[in-house]
């Protein structure tokens, strides 16, 4: 009787995840930049508007919201 193969099975972790999405955000920033010359990213309490050079321009205050209680978020 023959044996039946097992197949390899592969799981999407939490870790896997993050790297490829760090490095697709990474991607994606550097070819904006490249496009647009500038990526709009939020910065401290600010979104602000990044240049190559590192200069940035402020855009807007980020509102702070309230969550009510028992909304936990991981």
């Amino acid at each position: 009787m023959k044996e039946k193969k097992q197949k390899k099975i592969y799981y999407l972790t939490k870790a896997i995840t993050e790297r490829a999405s760090k490095k697709g955000f990474i991607e994606a920033s550097k070819n904006a930049m490249a496009e647009m010359g500038y990526v709009v990213i939020a910065q401290g309490e600010w979104v602000v508007k990044k240049f190559p050079d590192g200069t940035f321009v402020k855009i807007s205050p980020i509102k702070q919201i309230n969550l009510p209680n028992g909304i936990l978020f991981d």
